[in-house]
């Protein structure tokens, strides 16, 4: 019995030498990569611009973690993640905005909530995970 797998694991070793021999060798290349690494660009598609005329400002007030009430302005469709941090207000974003964590969850006080657009499927999904979840919780 030992000689008989002894025999056929010689056979497949040999059909294994014989199938390598047949077969030519493939030869990978690998296509150019290239990486962009800059300070400067954001990602998503906010513009560090100041409002162009009144029309276009929102007074937004980030309270921080201590109850103090920072006033900032903006423009309409700032990213209020960015803005805070181009004011030098710290907010934690893990995600740099692109809607893959909450670290960014606020509260919008007050009518504001209806002057928002309704949040799309993918926020409401990730504000379902939102730590202190409120029903004025946006991303």
């Amino acid at each position: 019995m030992i000689c008989c797998i002894v025999s056929k694991i010689n056979n497949l070793s040999r059909f294994l030498r014989i199938q390598s021999l047949r077969t030519k060798p493939v030869v990978c290349k690998m296509p150019s990569r290239y990486f962009h690494r800059s300070e400067s660009c954001a990602h998503g598609e906010y513009e560090w611009k100041d409002p162009e005329s009144e029309d276009e400002v929102v007074n937004i007030t980030y309270i921080d973690k201590d109850g103090n009430r920072i006033p900032v302005r903006g423009k309409i469709g700032d990213n209020v993640l960015y803005l805070a941090h181009r004011h030098g207000i710290e907010m934690e974003g893990a995600c740099e905005a692109s809607l893959a964590c909450t670290t960014c969850h606020v509260y919008v006080l007050g009518d504001h909530l209806e002057k928002l657009p309704c949040p799309e499927e993918k926020e409401d999904d990730l504000l379902d995970l939102a730590p202190f979840l409120k029903e004025n919780s946006r991303l």
